[in-house]
């Protein structure tokens, strides 16, 4: 499975307004395409960053979706007056979940970027390593790892079940974030703390039961 990102960092007083937007225009469009799984949405109002990602079944069915979705994008970061959005692409690689993410829950996102021709031994390493460490910070719900192999760049999505965990675990996580870049050889470019405010990529998306790592492992950094 793949999912597209579009991160957006625009007016903070403007984010729940873009939210309406999503949920009311771009959501329905996106659920009712071919090989489409669902969209969600995470954001950080303070600091008006905006992420929003959608699910798809393969290359072709997200091109073909791409022409029906951009324009209303394109009315979503107008309205956050956003200038420096950008869409990634990315494989899913790993996900572990306890139960269902739900609105109110915050993530840590962690992007790096790492020699591509290490991605299959850092994808090992983060899963046979980093993921069981991640797993022991109390509060986490779920943890995602999107990879793009060709280019060497890797998402860690850590989902903590309230703000307070996610704050509670900030300082853990930065000592295994730390390490762990190390050891694979990466660089953190970026990191994001958002709140989820639209959950809609579901079990369909191939979503593992009661927490167990799906069997195409990969990823690579802490969150």
């Amino acid at each position: 499975m793949l999912e597209q990102e579009v991160i957006a960092h625009g007016d903070a007083a403007k984010v729940d307004d873009a939210i309406v937007l999503v949920r009311d225009r771009l959501q329905p469009v996106a659920n009712g395409l071919a090989g489409c799984h669902g969209l969600s949405m995470w954001v950080n109002r303070d600091a008006g960053q905006v992420v929003v990602s959608t699910a798809w079944e393969d290359e072709s069915a997200l091109g073909a979706g791409e022409e029906q979705l951009s324009a209303i994008r394109g009315d979503v970061l107008q309205l956050l007056e956003a200038k420096d959005a950008r869409s990634e692409v990315f494989e899913l690689a790993v996900i572990v979940q306890k139960r269902p993410d739900e609105p109110g829950f915050w993530s840590r996102t962690t992007e790096t970027r790492a020699p591509a021709e290490c991605m299959a031994e850092n994808i090992e390493l983060f899963t046979s390593e980093v993921l069981p460490a991640i797993r022991q910070i109390p509060g986490f719900n779920t943890i995602g790892l999107l990879v793009n192999r060709g280019e060497g760049k890797a998402v860690s999505n850590v989902t903590y079940r309230s703000r307070e965990a996610l704050n509670t675990s900030r300082e853990r996580a930065a000592r295994l974030r730390e390490d762990s870049v190390e050891r694979l050889g990466a660089v953190v470019t970026n990191v994001m703390e958002l709140e989820s405010v639209i959950v809609g990529i579901g079990p369909d998306a191939g979503l593992p039961s009661q927490g167990q790592p799906s069997s195409s492992s990969t990823r690579a950094t802490a969150g």
